[in-house]
């Protein structure tokens, strides 16, 4: 195998940073947040995609832990697991001068609160998107027909699962800064030219 001269990879590693350092934007958190059901997965990988951004999904992070029979002794203590995973996969992509996009249900103000410290930390954009379904009907027929083929994890949840949430879900407050709400009553396509207008607008 042809190695590299110490000379031959500085000069590689030099002109990668000089096009980093022409080219990249500022970092980004964009927080896709809302109840089960109201387009939070599907907009945040079409966002993802759009924007060459990866998105890190809690349902993703705890499919995997009970595929890998994970053992905890605490009741959740899954969530609280997997919440760490994803903080620490956002560090790390931060560190790496790269955005993040989480899809997360983050229910209260604490937790959202929590994410915009963490990407003001890294010196990044925050951007808090919420998700809704303003049609009752809709959004149940939305939460009873989803198939997300999620590798250790349910394709859904009980709709009296979702009131439940709806319950104790903490609305977002005018303290928590600038965010975007979304209805799941308009189309894909119209829901995401508008999440791009947004981030590229407070950008």
């Amino acid at each position: 195998m042809e190695c590299l001269s110490s000379y031959t990879l500085e000069s590689r590693l030099s002109y990668l940073y000089s096009l980093r350092a022409v080219s990249d934007e500022k970092m980004k958190l964009i927080l896709f947040s809302g109840l089960p059901g109201t387009g939070k997965s599907v907009l945040s990988e079409e966002i993802a995609q759009i924007l060459q951004i990866p998105v890190f999904s809690l349902d993703w992070v705890l499919g995997a832990m009970l595929l890998s029979e994970f053992r905890v002794q605490k009741q959740g203590f899954y969530i609280t697991t997997a919440e760490a995973l994803l903080t620490m996969l956002t560090q790390r992509q931060f560190m790496l001068g790269q955005s993040v996009i989480l899809d997360i249900p983050a229910n209260t103000i604490a937790e959202r609160k929590r994410w915009q410290n963490l990407a003001q930390s890294h010196s990044a954009a925050f951007y808090g998107i919420e998700t809704i379904c303003s049609e009752r009907s809709l959004h149940r027929q939305r939460v009873e027909s989803r198939r997300r083929k999620i590798p250790g994890w349910h394709d859904t949840v009980h709709w009296s699962h979702v009131e439940q949430m709806r319950l104790v879900r903490e609305a977002w407050t005018a303290d928590e800064g600038e965010y975007l709400t979304i209805d799941a009553v308009h189309l894909k396509d119209k829901n995401v030219q508008t999440i791009l207008k947004y981030v590229e607008e407070s950008t």
